[in-house]
């Protein structure tokens, strides 16, 4: 199950050109209320569209009570190059990461951020909170 207020981005993915959070920031209880008391895990597709292989990329999961989040909380993937978000030849959906939801230490919002060692101006990444 997969409601259109969980992803962090557009369906189609959002292109990610620098070091900055992926457009859409969740708010808490909105994440918490669907399926409360189930486990919930957020999954990251690429397009495979990547086209530098040398590059290193880091998506953090953070949270605040502000939007989009001052802390850090969790790390969904740390130092993974090109290579692996540009597994396709053609561009179709690939899971590159799925980790658990933390289930305390959320604040009002969460967030993804994206970290580029340099600008990325072709990939894209899609992201949202999956309810299992």
């Amino acid at each position: 199950m997969s409601d259109a207020y969980l992803y962090f981005t557009a369906e189609t993915g959002d292109l990610v050109t620098s070091s900055a959070s992926l457009s859409k920031v969740l708010k808490e209880s909105q994440i918490n209320e669907p399926g409360k008391g189930h486990q919930k895990f957020i999954e990251v597709m690429t397009d495979g569209l990547f086209t530098s292989s040398a590059q290193v990329y880091s998506l953090y999961l953070k949270t605040g009570n502000t939007s989009p989040g001052e802390t850090k909380v969790g790390e969904l993937f740390s130092a993974l190059t090109g290579a692996r978000l540009s597994l396709a030849t053609t561009p179709e959906q690939i899971v590159v990461a799925k980790v658990p939801l933390p289930s305390i230490g959320l604040l009002d919002y969460i967030s993804l951020y994206f970290y580029a060692q340099t600008a990325n101006t072709t990939g894209k990444l899609t992201a949202r909170i999956l309810l299992n």
